[in-house]
């Protein structure tokens, strides 16, 4: 029984050692970073996580694997971002916030510039029933923002 713990303990820690590996996905590779921002763990990782893993993707030019590099993140701390995903109907990416602290909140959602995103519509959560939200451009490239009620869940679909 101790040698089967001991080389299970050991398979465990080779397994938690090995370099995390990027996938390309439609000729794209998909970064999601999750963490806890606002809680007990969030000096540890937190926004700095995030950040880190913008700069690493400016640093290398907005390519991985030789495949564009889309990014999406979600302001500010008590915004969780619940999901992404391809729309249900049509061409479209599904972003899914959800607010934790209790407070109505204005939340950003912000996407690079791979995704070229020229419009957005905060829909119910079967996809349906779209209103316009303004979509703001830049070179970093685009910003939404709306406003999710306390406990509440959103669902924009981005374009």
């Amino acid at each position: 029984m101790r040698a089967l713990l001991l080389s299970a303990s050991c398979l465990a820690t080779t397994l938690a050692a090995l370099p995390a590996l990027a996938q390309v996905s439609d000729g794209k590779v998909k970064i999601g970073i999750l963490n806890d921002q606002s809680g007990v763990y969030a000096d540890f990782g937190g926004k700095w996580s995030v950040d880190a893993a913008r700069m690493a993707v400016e640093d290398f030019g907005g390519k991985g694997q030789g495949a564009p590099v889309s990014f999406i993140s979600v302001e500010p701390a008590n915004i969780r971002l619940l999901g992404v995903k391809k729309a249900e109907r049509g061409d479209g990416v599904i972003v899914r916030l959800q607010e934790m602290d209790g407070k109505r909140t204005k939340a950003a959602v912000n996407v690079s510039p791979i995704l070229k995103i020229t419009r957005a519509e905060k829909t119910d959560l079967l996809e349906r029933n779209g209103k316009p939200v303004s979509v703001k451009k830049s070179k970093a490239g685009a910003s939404i923002e709306t406003m999710v009620p306390a406990r509440g869940i959103v669902t924009i679909l981005l374009k």
